[in-house]
């Protein structure tokens, strides 16, 4: 898990003070003070979170370096520092996907709350982006399989049936994969969010579209592709 947290405050007491504070439990602590500055050192990646005052010194404010982040795709967690609370304020902050919100004065423990949850978010977008994109992989190997082979699996009744993914939906030929790793339908209904039910129903779809005799055909196409 990333633990580099980025301060981007004015106020250079202040900033010193909670760089104090957030390396005392163990964190690494950069600090910008400007909107330049931060922008430099957020667009440059590797950290878990960022404290963000909303006035910055200059012309942009810290809501505006929070409004580019989020148009570049910086998904780093942003916890907004204010000493001037206004609704408007923690509305806009809100729109633009601000993790937190503290008001000045911060207290020590408010401080590594808020740091400890924003890095615990970052840590479980990043797994999950990671398993997504082991997911994608796995899937763009199978499509490369069958697109070089035909898959042929004998029926009971002595028939040859040709079996393509074609036909499937592209969370139809993620649940075959996962199945091929030998995956339980509690696994795949906790991986995708869903009901055991709704895993069945689709195992059942995915039986029927690819034209086999049931759940041991299913599976033994699974491991074949997977191979």
């Amino acid at each position: 898990m990333t633990t580099r947290i980025l301060i981007i405050e004015d106020e250079q007491d202040l900033a010193v003070t909670f760089q104090r504070f957030l390396r005392g439990a163990g964190y690494a602590v950069d600090l910008a003070d400007d909107y330049a500055g931060g922008r430099e050192l957020l667009t440059s990646g590797g950290y878990g979170a960022v404290f963000l005052d909303i006035n910055l010194r200059g012309r942009l404010t810290g809501m505006d370096l929070l409004r580019e982040a989020r148009e570049i795709n910086i998904d780093t967690p942003v916890v907004i520092i204010t000493g001037s609370p206004e609704v408007a304020t923690a509305a806009e902050a809100v729109r633009n996907a601000a993790f937190d919100y503290l008001c000045k004065p911060i207290e020590k423990e408010q401080l590594l709350k808020s740091a400890a949850a924003a890095l615990e978010h970052k840590a479980a977008t990043d797994e999950k982006r990671r398993y997504q994109q082991q997911l994608e992989s796995v899937v763009n190997n199978m499509r490369n399989a069958l697109a070089a082979v035909d898959v042929a699996l004998p029926s009971p009744a002595g028939r040859t049936q040709e079996s393509s993914l074609d036909a499937l939906s592209e969370r139809e030929r993620q649940i075959v994969s996962l199945l091929g790793q030998g995956e339980t339908n509690i696994d795949m209904a906790a991986a995708f969010g869903i009901s055991v039910r709704t895993v069945e129903s689709y195992l059942g779809r995915i039986i029927e579209k690819l034209g086999l005799d049931g759940m041991k055909e299913l599976r033994r196409l699974a491991i074949r592709i997977k191979q």
